[in-house]
This record gives C-alpha cells, structure tokens and sequence, in this order.
C-alpha cells in the first residue's frame, strides 16, 4: 500500500512539473487534429472521456485506462471534419495482467486547398497532411493505474514536412466496486522540429474527470431489459493557447479552462445512447450518438452540430474485442 502510494505521488510530481513547463512556455499552438476525440463515442460525449475505458482508443486519451479492458481489442474509425478535412483512426489493446500495452495511428487531411503564386486565379490544389504513429504501456497497481503514450509526429504542407514527438501521461483509479472510475492525464508534451522557418507548437493540454454509473433499473416486470444510466465529466485547462493550423477554418478559440459532460443510455448491453454539452467559448456545444453492441462487435456512430454556419460533423467506427 505504503509503495503504491509512493508511485502515485511520484506520478502526480512529475505530471505538476510537466504543467508548469507547458504553462511557462504558453504560445499559439496547432496540430489541432490532436485536440479532436480519436473516436465516435468519444466525440457523442463531447470528449468527457478521461475517465472512461474507450478500448484501445485510450491510446490518445488516457493511457492508464487501458488497464480497464478485460480482453484485447481493435477498433477503427473515420471522422467527417470541417473544411475539407478528414481524420482516420486505429488502435488496439492487449492487456496482460497488470499490464497492457497499446498502438495507435491517428491521421488528418486537409484537402483541395487553393494554390496561388500571386493574387489572381489559383493554379492548383494541394493537400496538408498530419501523422500521429503512437505505442503506449499501462500497469495496474491496486486500485490505481498509470500510463504513457509515446507519439511520432508528422506534419506536411505543400512540399514542406516537419517531425517531432509527444507523450501523453495518464493516471486513473476505481472506486466503489469499480462503479466510479476517475482519470487525469497531460495530452500532447512535447515539440515539433521547424516547418520551413518555424515549428509548430503543440495543443498541450491538462485535463482530470470522471464517469459513474448512476442508476440501474428494468423498463420491464423482469430484469430482461436493463438499462444503465452513466454520467462522466472532464474539467479541461488548455497549456497553449489555440488557433487553428495552415488550411483549417477557425473552428474554436479558447485560452481558457472549460468543462464538458455527458450523460448515456445502455440498454440490455445492445443500445447504448449518449449526449455531450461542452461549455466555454466552443461552437460545438453539444453532440449526439450511439452504439449498437452484437456480440464481439461495436458500431459507434456520432455526429456533433456546428453554430455560426458550419455544417454538421458525423463520426463512425467500429470495435471488436476478442
């Protein structure tokens, strides 16, 4: 007990040191892909997701929570961005014991974007190209569980390309008969090397919440058709300020910390209905979605509605646990 605690202690130290060095060096930030929920369940709950197993997802999420998972899995999906833009996802989980160990790939296009030497009518189109390639590693200790992801960057404008590298670090911990589960994490740590003149700073990004599970009761006399009411919450403080990268529209401005909340629906372990709120300065204030569960398969389907104009963002994806 006396060494589980020492753990967490060291792991909470290191994650205040890594806040306050995000903090100090506080710029205008992209790689906004980054920021976006890797997946359908995770962008119908409006990203309040620190606290929750999302299978092999958690990659880009929380780490620590990969330790949740009681089999192994992979999951896919494809999210129908802003602007022509495009984000592709896929991850998997195998948890061993104590331990588990994930990859992820996220990818985000930005295509058809006009080419111009000077004013005038473009001569052409080009495409900007983001690459996340991400492994990471849980353990288990008591109620308590820690993780890292460790991520390769790539970003590529026009004929110009730029690396660089990311962590994510991630705690979590259950309680109450595992019907509580709370997660912090520290998102995207790290630095890229010069685009052309200058590099590309990371969206960093503190975030700590939690999901519960609420409420079970029965829609019928028997217990054929439970239904479960689960709540989860993320309080989000951004390190960077945030704009938005060459080629996207600006989506959203804030330089503040907000929160974000959902509450879902799963019915007979089947259905399951969820919806977001996101407060602060957002024009993607809620999201809706769902997921239909047969057997070792998992569709997830989300779309979030945009203000001031923009269209509708829909999200989908597949898991399969084995």
């Amino acid at each position: 007990m006396i060494r589980n605690t020492t753990i967490g202690f060291a792991l909470f130290l290191v994650m205040t040191l890594a806040i306050s060095e995000a903090s100090a060096q506080r710029t205008t930030s992209g790689m906004q892909f980054l920021k976006v929920g890797p997946s359908a369940h995770s962008l119908s709950i409006s990203q309040a997701h620190t606290g929750m197993d999302l299978g092999a997802a958690s990659v880009y999420t929380n780490p620590a929570m990969l330790t949740r998972s009681e089999s192994n899995s992979v999951t896919g999906g494809y999210t129908l961005w802003l602007g022509n833009t495009s984000n592709s996802h896929a991850s998997a989980n195998i948890p061993r014991g104590n331990d588990a160990f994930g990859i992820g790939l996220l990818s985000s296009v930005v295509g058809d974007i006009e080419q111009r030497d000077q004013p005038g009518d473009p001569i052409g189109t080009f495409d900007v190209n983001y690459l996340s390639v991400a492994g990471s590693y849980a353990r288990q200790l008591g109620p308590i569980s820690a993780g890292v992801t460790a991520m390769y960057l790539n970003e590529l404008l026009f004929n110009v390309s730029a690396s660089g590298y990311a962590f994510n670090l991630g705690a979590a911990a259950t309680f109450l008969d595992d019907r509580v589960s709370a997660g912090t994490v520290i998102l995207n740590l790290g630095e890229m090397q010069e685009l052309d003149i200058q590099a590309t700073p990371l969206p960093t990004t503190f975030k700590a919440g939690f999901d519960a599970d609420l409420i079970q009761f029965s829609v019928t006399d028997t217990d054929e058709v439970p239904v479960l009411i689960s709540v989860s919450s993320d309080f989000v403080q951004p390190l960077n300020e945030q704009a938005a990268d060459e080629g996207r529209p600006d989506l959203e401005d804030i330089d503040n910390w907000y929160v974000s909340a959902s509450l879902s629906a799963d019915i007979a372990d089947v259905i399951s209905l969820r919806g977001g709120y996101r407060s602060g300065n957002t024009i993607r204030p809620i999201s809706f979605g769902g997921s239909l569960m047969t057997g070792q398969l998992t569709f997830d389907y989300a779309f979030v509605p945009f203000e001031t104009g923009y269209q509708t963002v829909h999200s989908v994806a597949i898991r399969y646990d084995f």
